[in-house]
C-alpha cells in the first residue's frame, strides 16, 4: 500500500513538473514569435518618433525604460511593449516580459540626465525581462 502511495506521488510530482515545462515552453514560444514579428515590421535605421509613431497609430501601449540593456554600454532609453507577466522563483513576486526597442542616442548622451530623442536611431529588438524582488 505504501509503494502504490509513493509511486502515486512520484506520478503527481513528475506530470506537476511537465505540465510547468509544457507551459514555460509555449510561453517562451509565444514570446520568440512576438519578437519575430516586431523584427519584421521595425528595422534598424528607424527613427524613435517613426517607431513610437507607429506603436500610437496601432493602440500598442509601450513605455520608455532608462536602463543598461548591455552591461558593456551607457545607459540608454529604450521603448518596451509589455508581453506577459507571472510569478518568479526567488523571492521575486512578479515577473515582466518585454520586447525592447534599443535606440542608439543621435546627440551625446549626458549621463546625469538621460533624455530621448525623436532622432534617435533603432539599434535592436530583443527581449527583456524584468522582476520585483524582495
Amino acid at each position: 500500500m505504501r509503494r502504490c502511495l509513493a509511486l502515486l506521488i512520484v506520478l503527481a510530482v513528475a506530470a506537476s513538473a511537465f505540465a510547468v515545462h509544457t507551459a514555460r515552453k509555449k510561453r517562451e514560444a509565444a514570446y520568440q514569435a512576438k519578437l519575430r514579428t516586431y523584427s519584421q515590421v521595425f528595422h534598424p535605421g528607424i527613427t524613435r518618433k517613426a517607431l513610437e509613431d507607429d506603436l500610437r497609430s496601432s493602440s500598442t501601449n509601450f513605455t520608455r525604460l532608462a536602463t543598461r540593456f548591455d552591461p558593456e554600454r551607457a545607459p540608454q532609453v529604450g521603448d518596451l511593449v509589455k508581453l506577459g507577466e507571472g510569478t518568479s522563483p526567488f523571492g521575486c513576486t512578479d515577473a515582466y516580459v518585454y520586447v525592447a526597442f534599443v535606440f542608439t542616442p543621435s546627440t551625446p548622451p549626458n549621463p546625469a540626465a538621460i533624455q530621448p530623442n525623436d532622432s534617435d536611431v533603432l539599434e535592436r529588438i530583443e527581449l527583456f525581462s524584468w522582476a520585483d524582488c524582495l
